[in-house]
């Protein structure tokens, strides 16, 4: 039974269950239910102390009710609650289980007083109980515990015996193990004075020119130089009073050594264990191996400029010596060849030359050199920059984009005879980055020509995964550069085509 009593009132009337509520009132926790099947499903997952059933009820009367309540719970008191007043139903409530049967009308200090009682009888028969299943337990607990106890006399020669051999056994084992260990192993005695050696591995004898077993008993002052003597004992008594590992990278004798030292319990005995492992040929191969793949990395790094190089001004210079082998180039066409060349050797020496330039950085950057070359034409170029919270994206795809930046914005100018540009460089709070140069010129056909500049703009987007798509206005063009695969460059009245 739970400190506040359960009590659950099953009738097909609602305002008897109310009528009931108000009577009990402070008597407990008043559970109301309006059939035998709801009160049976409550009472499957609820501790209840006492049932009040009206007996009249459809589909499944009280008596019915109660046989199934008292089947799967038979120490819960159903009491009946009936209008009949006759002596056949009391008897038959009575024979189905019924603990008591209340008549209707009910009178509340009559209904208080017997729910009272009954509530005290079935904390009492739970009390009584609980204490027999305690004693039962307890009966059985201590029958247990004589067999076991028993079984334990008569086995603990045999197991004591048993114990003493294989802990001879273990010992034997463990010193085999330390003293035969390919690494440097031991384990001391520590106090805050000093450590004592109690078990060591051989090879100490590469180490220190004493074996393992002439070190047993020796304090490390009779094993080392006095200064590395006490950092080591220093170390072991922070280690076997702290109860914390330690991990030490060590230099003696001129060679590089990792040592793990911990902690082992036994009684007030404060004891020690280490492995200690020679790690001078791998350090050395470490750092051959680190001096490789720095100068891979600068000889990669030197490809890569070269290459870029190779792409942007040296290409153009290459094609121009080429045209003017055929006919020589104005000085006009000179003056433009060189100027390219020399924004292509500006961006390729700003942005590989900063290993930590932001794309907002280069952005910049390149404006400033914009800004002053196009001041003395007539073309109003209008930028709108907003990288807040772009990442890193790194140095080779920086120089893509702003190559495909500068070829679009020279195309605007060269070849569409634009008068306004609108360039805009935006990284969306969704993650995509999208970069738009938009004018008045001429405009392009639906589906660009193949050319020298555009395919190579193409290429560039395809290699650091980005989409590069030309929509055709009225007049003008835009040229957007996008990281989202699927989005497409809408305008009004326009008709894209991408490459």
């Amino acid at each position: 039974m739970s400190s506040v009593p359960q009590v659950l009132i099953v009738d097909d009337d609602p305002m008897t269950g109310m009528i009931f509520c108000e009577i009990l009132a402070g008597m407990g926790s008043i559970h109301v239910t309006t059939s035998g099947a709801s009160a049976l499903q409550f009472v499957a997952g609820h501790q209840i102390d006492l049932v009040l059933l009206d007996i009249m009820m459809p589909e499944m009367d009280g008596f019915a009710t109660c046989r199934a309540l008292l089947r799967d719970y038979p120490d819960i008191p159903v009491v009946f609650v009936t209008a009949a007043n006759d002596p056949d139903s009391e008897i038959q409530a009575l024979g189905v289980g019924g603990h008591d049967v209340i008549n209707k009308p009910v009178n509340p200090p009559v209904v208080r007083a017997r729910v009272a009682l009954h509530l005290k009888f079935a904390a009492e028969r739970g009390a009584l109980k609980r204490a027999e299943q305690s004693i039962l337990a307890l009966n059985a607990g201590l029958e247990q515990q004589v067999a076991q106890r028993t079984a334990a006399l008569a086995a603990e020669i045999a197991e004591r015996k048993y114990m003493e051999t294989a802990l001879r056994d273990n010992h034997e084992l463990l010193s085999l193990f330390v003293q035969h260990s390919p690494i440097y192993a031991y384990i001391k005695e520590v106090t805050a004075q000093e450590s004592r050696v109690l078990i060591a591995s051989e090879n100490f004898q590469g180490m220190v020119g004493v074996p393992g077993s002439k070190m047993v008993g020796k304090a490390m002052g009779e094993l080392f130089p006095d200064e590395v003597a006490a950092k080591i004992s220093a170390d072991d008594w922070a280690v076997a009073s702290s109860g914390q590992p330690l991990r030490l990278d060590e230099d003696f004798n001129g060679r590089h050594y990792t040592t793990l030292k911990f902690p082992i319990i036994q009684g007030e005995r404060k004891l020690l264990a280490g492995y200690t492992i020679d790690v001078t040929e791998r350090n050395q191969a470490e750092a051959v191996q680190r001096a490789y793949l720095a100068e891979r990395a600068r000889a990669e790094e030197r490809e890569s400029l070269l290459h870029d190089m190779h792409d942007g001004f040296a290409s153009q210079l290459a094609t121009a010596y080429l045209r003017n082998e055929h006919s020589p180039l104005t000085r006009r066409e000179t003056s433009t060849l060189l100027r390219e060349c020399l924004d292509d050797f500006y961006l390729v020496v700003d942005t590989l030359g900063e290993d930590e330039k932001s794309l907002n950085e280069a952005i910049a950057d390149y404006r400033y050199r914009c800004d002053n070359r196009l001041s003395s034409l007539a073309v109003q170029v209008d930028w709108e920059i907003e990288l807040s919270g772009c990442p890193p994206i790194g140095q080779r795809i920086t120089l893509n984009i702003l190559r495909i930046l500068q070829e679009a914005l020279n195309n605007a100018i060269n070849h569409a005879q634009a008068q306004h540009i609108r360039i805009a460089v935006l990284f969306h709070p969704d993650g995509r980055l999208r970069i738009t140069v938009a004018d008045d010129g001429v405009g392009i056909a639906a589906i660009p020509k193949p050319g020298r500049g555009l395919p190579n703009m193409q290429k560039r987007a395809r290699n650091i995964g980005m989409r590069l798509a030309f929509t055709r206005l009225e007049p003008g063009t835009i040229v957007s550069l996008s990281q989202a695969p699927n989005q497409v460059t809408s305008a009004c009245c326009a008709q894209e085509s991408v490459l």
